[in-house]
């Protein structure tokens, strides 16, 4: 192979990587509020070159998965490729009764860090799913409503809860609607994360290691007292080793 595209669809953003090799050789990342016909053109000009392949990890709807193996057909002459959950990848086992069932956002996060011993990965996006992994194996997880979610569930469900948009900078109580409504959620999800992390070492017996990942991660990032890692585009990681094209290392 020379040139690679992978595409991660998830509920609120698009993101791409132009590999040649497993070297990324550029990078996509929009807001995903465009019909498929209208994100070729948005691409920056790399990304239109001839390739080879095309990787995509979708969690839409199967007519837009469908238009945009329309669009990329059209555009490269490349039928894209799917990920899909399964029972087992590569020596790492689902965790789920039906494997299918588990996202695929999800599953290739697992993949992606199935190599550490124990690890909690946490997708901060439009839900926060949270998943454990150990010695390879899935070992279920959470979700819950995400930041923006969240905020919108309580302008949308109230009456006068009308919050400003803030910058949470420190967790205190909130002597402001604005300040009470964005602090809550984060010390919220921060505590969901933390219960989560604290059972699960209980229960195994050893530490865990904690990676975050998604749009939102940097809200929680500074307010959790677990170390962790942060690595934005997790997802693209973890589709470059489902499907093979990852670097050795």
């Amino acid at each position: 192979m020379s040139n690679q595209i992978f595409f991660d669809f998830g509920n609120s953003r698009v993101k791409a990587w132009l590999c040649r090799h497993g070297e990324v050789l550029s990078r996509f990342n929009i807001p995903h509020q465009m019909a498929m016909e209208e994100l070729i053109p948005a691409l920056p000009a790399d990304f239109k070159k001839a390739v080879d392949f095309i990787g995509v990890a979708s969690v839409l709807d199967d007519d837009s998965n469908n238009a945009f193996a329309r669009v990329a057909f059209m555009t490269w002459a490349v039928s894209p490729q799917w990920a899909n959950s399964q029972k087992e990848f590569a020596g790492v086992y689902n965790g789920y009764a039906d494997p299918r069932l588990l996202g695929v956002d999800r599953w290739v996060n697992v993949i992606a860090v199935s190599d550490r011993p124990c690890c909690c990965v946490v997708s901060c996006g439009t839900a926060l799913a949270i998943d454990f992994v150990a010695d390879r194996r899935h070992c279920g997880g959470f979700i819950l409503p995400g930041y923006t979610m969240q905020l919108n569930a309580l302008i949308h469900g109230t009456k006068r809860v009308r919050p400003d948009e803030g910058k949470t900078i420190e967790l205190a109580p909130g002597v402001s609607t604005t300040e009470a409504v964005h602090r809550g959620i984060v010390i919220g999800l921060v505590g969901a994360v933390e219960k989560a992390i604290s059972d699960f070492e209980k229960a195994e017996g050893r530490a865990c290691s904690l990676v975050l990942t998604g749009g939102e991660a940097g809200k929680l990032g500074p307010h959790l007292s677990v170390s962790h890692d942060i690595i934005p585009e997790l997802l693209l990681v973890g589709l470059q080793r489902y499907f093979g094209c990852a670097m050795s290392t």
